[in-house]
């Protein structure tokens, strides 16, 4: 799974647990996400493992959310699943004989960084029960067929 699926999941992961006020099985989680109850359990793990979410054992346990939805921020998940730099660097090192080459990647790096900053912020700013708000508004003004 890449870095931005990794994002959306988990995205839609905490939100379906904010929305259901009970332990909920990685069953569930991946029928609403479309995917096998593997990858959400998975999934799950780092959220377990960022303090984000508690698991509970049994026929009656699943995953719940550990905090309320409004302290849990995008920028929180964002860090989860975040690469090195914004973008990717070259897979090869440049030529170290070219002035561009041998500069590219510090200025790319900073600008990178730049960019981070930025999507950092923002996603600081955005909480789960931002993301319920929105999905409620949104099925009220779209409800399913």
């Amino acid at each position: 799974m890449s870095t931005n699926s990794h994002f959306t999941t988990m995205v839609h992961v905490l939100a379906l647990l904010a929305k259901i006020d009970a332990p909920v099985s990685s069953t569930l989680v991946a029928a609403s996400v479309n995917t096998n109850p593997v990858v959400i359990r998975q999934i799950i793990g780092h959220l377990r493992d960022a303090g984000l979410v508690e698991t509970l054992p049994g026929s009656a346990g699943g995953a719940r959310l550990k905090q309320d939805a409004e302290h849990i921020t995008l920028g929180d998940v964002y860090t989860l699943t975040k690469a090195e730099t914004f973008f990717g660097l070259h897979p090869h090192n440049p030529n170290v004989h070219c002035p561009v080459g041998r500069n590219i990647q510090a200025v790319l790096i900073d600008i990178f960084d730049r960019l981070d900053a930025l999507v950092t912020g923002t996603l600081a700013d955005i909480t789960i029960a931002d993301v319920i708000e929105q999905v409620t508004c949104q099925e009220i003004e779209m409800p399913a067929a």
